[in-house]
């Protein structure tokens, strides 16, 4: 499967964060504040564009690649698969209501040797 081997490969390229797995309550609140943020931002602009780092099955995988960009400097955002459309929990490492800011920023990534990822529009 062509999308799972991105994945696998997207976390083999974060190193192990040091600290210990973050528990599900607190992953589950900082998705409903980012997640409340982000469609604020929608709702203002129309869309928020969304850097995808990895996609992933299960719920700890994302957490534990969450917790790797964290450690690297990223904000990451843990996006839950909407009913009926997605079926992977996504992580979102960088967002804005400009597509060309997101745009950029995975240029940039890409241009200093790292993987970038790919952009998500959420209305």
């Amino acid at each position: 499967m062509k999308h799972a081997n991105f994945t696998q490969k997207r976390k083999a390229s974060l190193p192990d964060a040091d600290s210990g797995r973050t528990a599900w309550p607190e992953i589950h609140a900082q998705y409903l504040i980012s997640n409340a943020n982000s469609r604020l931002m929608a709702s203002e602009s129309g869309a928020t564009y969304h850097l995808i780092g990895g996609s992933f099955t299960h719920f700890e995988q994302a957490s534990e690649y969450s917790e790797s960009a964290k450690a690297l400097g990223y904000d990451p955002l843990i996006m839950f698969p909407e009913p009926g459309k997605f079926n992977s929990f996504s992580v979102s490492i960088y967002r804005s209501t400009n597509k060309s800011d997101v745009v950029t920023y995975n240029k940039s990534i890409t241009n200093s040797g790292k993987k970038g990822g790919w952009i998500y529009e959420q209305k």
